[in-house]
């Protein structure tokens, strides 16, 4: 690993060309990071132990109740939990993520984010010694706070783009109706299957995937927000073991929440971006049904089913935070600008897949249903 100048473990990672460095003492959480967002990692930066600038730089603390920055002295009690000065924010406690504060600043292109972790009791620090699924999920948590959601924060920011829970697979040049980087948005509610389904889009060797938990959107393309994949054993069955999905997609070997397994995605069978043709809200049904939606329609409850995820809705407290100083994060009205753009510019379906049946003959009947209307 890469040590920092300060003695800390260092790891630089890029998403839509943000560098973002994460800096920590704590050598095990910079491990599993490093594993977790391998797939991201600035190789080049890394490799040649160059000393480039980034966009977003990240420092960690342990075992400390405030983040290692400046004096709080000079700050504004906003509320409960956040104070604010002179371009600079922090969070005192994330109700999310009880242990951890945040002191964000902001000066020209430049994202400092100054965190510190306490354990909010004996028991967690215990069961987290002892236990590494424990362990596993509050590195998750943290990663989230520190890696993705500063690159949202500084997306909305810098290029006006909005997060959406939904995914998005897409299919090179001479994929039939689809031409280059084009594909389908996979939009519904936690646990309807858009993992499921896009992963059994892998087992046709032109398809990609772009995101299957959460992308960002401009109002014209998605693009990805790239993570390992969330699936149990019982979903995973159904996608199939097709000779396309045969070193397209691997376990890592850990496990997530709700008895769900990490699968890591190729590069080969990734893209970072996609122009949609098609979106469809997914949910479980007794047969597997493809029925047109109006577009207005259509914006709403991509709207309503990002307020049902966990994951948007922490980052959406993260972002409402963020707007007390710099309103162009957690715009709302940009928000439902982008969504409602998107939803108008192509044909909106709600898809039904039936209960039990092998996923990727759910995706052909998908395909070809919604490929009449393209």
């Amino acid at each position: 690993m890469k040590q920092a100048r300060d003695g800390s473990t260092q790891l630089t990672v890029v998403l839509h060309g943000v560098r973002l460095t994460l800096h920590s003492e704590r050598d095990d959480f910079i491990a599993f990071a490093r594993a977790y967002l391998a797939p991201l990692i600035d190789s080049t930066v890394e490799s040649d132990n160059k000393s480039v600038s980034p966009h977003i730089h990240v420092q960690m603390t342990w075992a400390a109740h405030a983040p290692a920055s400046e004096s709080s002295d000079d700050m504004e009690q906003l509320g409960r939990r956040l104070r604010a000065g002179s371009g600079r924010l922090r969070f005192t406690e994330i109700w999310q993520l009880p242990g951890l504060a945040l002191d964000v600043t902001w000066h020209d292109e430049m994202l400092t984010v100054h965190a510190a972790y306490t354990w909010p009791s004996r028991r967690a620090r215990w069961l987290a010694s002892l236990l590494p699924a424990a362990r596993e999920r509050l590195f998750v948590g943290l990663i989230y706070y520190l890696v993705y959601f500063p690159w949202a924060w500084w997306l909305e920011r810098e290029r006006g783009w909005t997060l959406l829970h939904a995914g998005a697979v897409a299919a090179p040049a001479g994929a039939g109706m689809f031409g280059p980087q084009e594909g389908l948005i996979l939009a519904g509610l936690p646990g309807c299957g858009k993992s499921t389904t896009s992963l059994s889009f892998l087992n046709q060797p032109e398809w990609q995937i772009v995101s299957d938990n959460l992308v960002f959107t401009d109002g014209q393309q998605v693009f990805a927000c790239v993570e390992p994949i969330h699936v149990d054993e019982r979903t995973r069955a159904l996608v199939g073991d097709g000779d396309a999905l045969s070193g397209r997609v691997c376990s890592t070997g850990r496990r997530f929440s709700h008895g769900r397994q990490d699968y890591e995605v190729s590069a080969a069978a990734r893209t970072l971006s996609a122009t949609p043709r098609a979106l469809g809200f997914l949910h479980v049904g007794h047969e597997t049904t493809v029925r047109r939606l109006d577009s207005a329609d259509s914006a709403r409850r991509l709207l309503a089913n990002d307020l049902l995820a966990k994951e948007w809705l922490t980052y959406q407290e993260s972002a409402a935070a963020l707007h007390q100083i710099w309103r162009d994060v957690g715009d709302q009205e940009r928000r439902r600008a982008n969504l409602l753009a998107l939803a108008q510019s192509v044909p909106c379906y709600a898809v039904a897949v039936a209960r039990g049946e092998n996923v990727s003959r759910a995706v052909s009947t998908i395909l070809q249903t919604m490929g009449a209307d393209i």
